[in-house]
């Protein structure tokens, strides 16, 4: 009998559209751009640069994406980047961007989802250099996983221009991007689709 019930429940869950994350492999995922012909950092895509500390907290692991994205928050720790296994990267983006910063902490709060348990935007209310603003991301579910990017600015965006230019003009980093860096970058997450 039991059985039975947990295959209705399962069946039932399918034809209702539910979705069920595993929260504990979620990731923040960035992408930035560099070279006047805007190539993507880092460049093993599809691979995308992420934080390893980013803490997620979901009020439903399970149901509509709404349900599941509505409310939830994440905290980054921006000095845990990764972009790819590139520490010498790694290492200048703290030390030439970051570090100009007046906080080293992200957080951010999704506050309205419209669409369905496909595809849809999410507005998430996000604080970056004790500034906050409101950045949408477009979200699906494809591949085994529940995904959301938008764009930020680091030229206008945050309260950044100033940390922004001092990256940008870096002769290192001059150097290393072809003196162009794209003040556009892709921001977002990922969570696997149980």
């Amino acid at each position: 009998m039991k059985k039975s019930i947990l295959a209705l429940s399962v069946l039932a869950a399918s034809f209702l559209g539910a979705v069920e994350i595993d929260p504990a492999a979620a990731q923040v995922d960035f992408v930035g751009y560099k070279m006047q012909n805007k190539m993507a950092i880092p460049e093993t895509a599809p691979k995308v640069a992420t934080f390893k500390e980013a803490t997620f907290n979901f009020p439903k692991t399970s149901g509509s994406v709404s349900e599941i994205l509505t409310n939830s928050t994440v905290t980054i720790n921006l000095n845990s980047i990764d972009t790819v296994k590139n520490a010498i990267r790694d290492k200048n983006i703290k030390d030439k961007l970051f570090k100009n910063l007046a906080s080293q902490t992200v957080e951010a709060k999704i506050v309205s989802v419209t669409g369905d348990d496909a595809a849809g935007e999410a507005k998430a209310n996000v604080k970056l250099n004790n500034v906050e603003k409101e950045v949408v991301l477009k979200y699906e579910v494809k591949d085994g996983k529940l995904k959301g990017m938008g764009q930020i600015n680091l030229e206008s965006d945050f309260g950044m221009a100033d940390a922004y230019t001092k990256f940008k003009e870096d002769k290192m980093i001059q150097g290393l991007h072809g003196k162009k860096t794209w003040p556009e970058v892709e921001v977002g997450f990922e969570v696997p689709v149980k």
